[in-house]
């Protein structure tokens, strides 16, 4: 062990426990203005989160809808089989 005074013990003790303390300070000086902050931030989302939830529009999700979406044209909407005028494809030989 090395060789230190009963002193110098002490006087790195004090040291130590004054950064411990102004540590601690500091924490709770954080504390606090991090539960004002969420305060705020939960006050405002009550009272107009929702609203904004219904209203913005995000632009990048709006593009990636429209590159997802397929389009489809009056003929294959009404054709979707793709062999032939959609009146041909009514079966009408229960009439006959």
């Amino acid at each position: 062990m090395a060789d230190l005074t009963v002193a110098e013990l002490q006087e790195q003790q004090e040291d130590l426990q004054q950064a411990h303390d102004k540590a601690q300070a500091s924490f709770h000086d954080a504390r606090t203005r991090y539960g004002k902050a969420k305060d705020q931030l939960v006050a405002f989302n009550t009272k107009y989160g929702r609203m904004l939830k219904t209203v913005v529009v995000d632009p990048e999700a709006e593009a990636d809808a429209g590159e997802d979406a397929e389009t489809e044209t009056v003929e294959e909407i009404a054709d979707p089989a793709g062999d032939g005028p959609f009146e041909d494809a009514v079966d009408t030989s229960a009439e006959e």
